[in-house]
């Protein structure tokens, strides 16, 4: 049953079919952490992408706020607000950016690929706080974008704006499973578990690394795009480095042979703010570093082990049967 459920391309219709259920049935105040969620695991997505090169980077809210500006910025210069627009125009944008920070950074590994894509998210964060064309450090607004030319109303908002945001993830997943199952996902992956064997059996290593770097950057460029739309204000704070310890924290939480696990991850991260918040109101973080404390020790292995422990239970009930 494990088999065939990593060879079949289900994860992205079960995203979908969990966030149609979840705009129907949860009631108004969840519709936007869930969407928040949503949002953050197509960024955290990327950083997955970049783990399996044996590379973690605390960098992710570079292409994240290049991302969110770039769709923030689309109604101003072109005057059309689309939300599926938008995150293409992020993607795209995400990627150059990623593209030529890559050649750079494939040349590194280990803990000196971790910092310096830090530094280089710092250096925009200190960039865009100082200048004023850009709001500075308060930023500016998003106006709510339409979706494939459909306004929602103030009352049908975060329903419309959860399942747009569902749609754009689904597609991130799909487009994410298909790419583990080309020539160059095989060898992301080779270069994670060996990256010298892989060179000697003629493998580019260090295109391969590369193409992740654009790939992930591209993810979290959609990612910020959602975001940006979610919140409906972009600041400089985005590409802040705690922002991409969020997105890594969800990455490792999501850990499994499955990408759909990255978004019950930040779901259960979201979930987990969203408590502590009301029940610790004026010490929210320090719940919430408990919880997430809680979370590392029950969880060292990330989702996979949850996966393994339904798949295990399944093949028993079968073998009992």
């Amino acid at each position: 049953m494990e088999r065939i459920l990593r060879r079949s391309n289900w994860q992205p219709g079960l995203l979908m079919i969990l966030t149609c259920l979840a705009a129907l049935a949860l009631p108004n105040w969840m519709l936007f952490p869930t969407s928040a969620a949503l949002a953050n695991g197509t960024a955290a997505m990327g950083i997955a992408v970049l783990i399996k090169t044996g590379n973690v980077t605390f960098g992710q809210s570079l292409p994240l706020c290049i991302g969110s500006y770039s769709a923030a910025f689309l109604p101003h210069l072109v005057g059309i607000n689309e939300l599926f627009l938008g995150c293409l125009v992020a993607a795209l944008t995400a990627s150059v950016i990623s593209f030529m920070l890559g050649m750079f950074l494939k040349r590194y590994s280990g803990i000196f690929f971790a910092m310096l894509t830090l530094a280089f998210s710092m250096v925009l964060y200190g960039s865009l706080a100082n200048v004023s064309s850009f709001g500075g450090t308060d930023g500016f607004s998003v106006p709510t974008p339409s979706l494939l030319g459909y306004t929602p109303s103030a009352e049908l908002r975060p329903m419309a704006m959860l399942l747009g945001i569902g749609v754009v993830a689904s597609l991130c997943l799909h487009l994410t499973d298909r790419f583990w199952k080309t020539r160059t996902g095989w060898i992301v992956k080779a270069v994670g578990a060996n990256d010298i064997r892989a060179g000697y059996l003629g493998a580019d290593t260090r295109r391969a690394v590369w193409i992740a770097i654009i790939y992930s950057g591209a993810l979290a460029g959609i990612g910020g795009a959602l975001s940006s739309a979610v919140v409906g204000h972009v600041t400089p704070e985005i590409a802040y480095w705690t922002r991409s310890g969020e997105l890594v924290l969800i990455a490792i939480s999501g850990n499994s042979a499955y990408s759909v696990a990255i978004f019950a991850a930040s779901l259960l991260i979201e979930a987990m703010r969203v408590t502590s918040s009301a029940m610790f109101p004026y010490t929210w973080q320090g719940g919430l570093g408990i919880m997430l404390l809680a979370l590392v020790l029950l969880l060292p292995n990330g989702m996979d082990v949850i996966f393994k422990r339904i798949f295990a239970t399944r093949r028993g009930r079968q073998g009992g049967g």
